[in-house]
């Protein structure tokens, strides 16, 4: 496991994370933002540049499909402006 990848599970399993992963649900009505289901939530990060130390808006609640999803359209515009 990469330092950066072990660093990312630590700071899951920590209270911080916790704690504003619970607030941005329930800023979010505990449903995902995009198509509004309440089934198998996540969170996830518009942007790491605060990793450890999140604002609540750098966070989106979402379902695991449209997380998926983010992260595939995410690898696209990668590959695009490589």
């Amino acid at each position: 496991m990469t330092e950066n990848r072990r660093r990312y599970v630590c700071h899951l399993k920590s209270e911080y994370w916790k704690a504003i992963r619970k607030e941005r649900k329930a800023l979010d009505n505990n449903q995902c933002v995009q198509c509004r289901t309440t089934e198998d939530l996540t969170v996830h990060h518009i942007t790491y540049d605060r990793f450890g130390k999140e604002d609540i808006n750098d966070l989106i609640t979402l379902c695991k499909v449209c997380h998926v999803n983010i992260h595939k359209q995410e690898r696209k515009e990668n590959v695009k402006n490589y």
